[in-house]
């Protein structure tokens, strides 16, 4: 029961929790920055949940996807631009999806 629980069950209670979660910040509080930071955090969290093998000892590397995933909210909420990563996903035409991807992508690689 426990490897299915984490392999399966796990990332959807993620999805169905998360969802409610965004329905109901979307309803009551009505704020950008709540609704972009807890979408980030959902993604990141789904992707920790679809990784089944689990590494604790690469610490500078949970150091650099945490730095990451910092930027990316701050860049998504629009107070931080650097103008070189900008113009890097303007040209590989990086929008609001492809990010929630990376966001998945980086909590899927924080545990690998």
């Amino acid at each position: 029961m426990g490897k299915v629980f984490y392999k399966y069950i796990l990332p959807l209670i993620i999805i169905i929790i998360g969802s409610w979660a965004l329905d109901l910040v979307a309803v009551y509080l009505k704020n950008d920055v709540i609704t972009i930071i807890i979408k980030a955090l959902l993604m990141f969290s789904f992707g920790i949940a679809i990784q089944t093998k689990r590494r604790y000892k690469t610490w500078l590397k949970k150091l650099l996807i945490a730095f990451v995933v910092a930027y990316l909210i701050i860049y998504q909420l629009g107070y931080f631009h650097i103008t070189l990563i900008s113009e890097l996903f303007n040209l590989l035409a990086i929008d609001s999806l492809a990010i929630s991807l990376l966001y998945v992508y980086l909590g899927w690689l924080f545990f690998d």
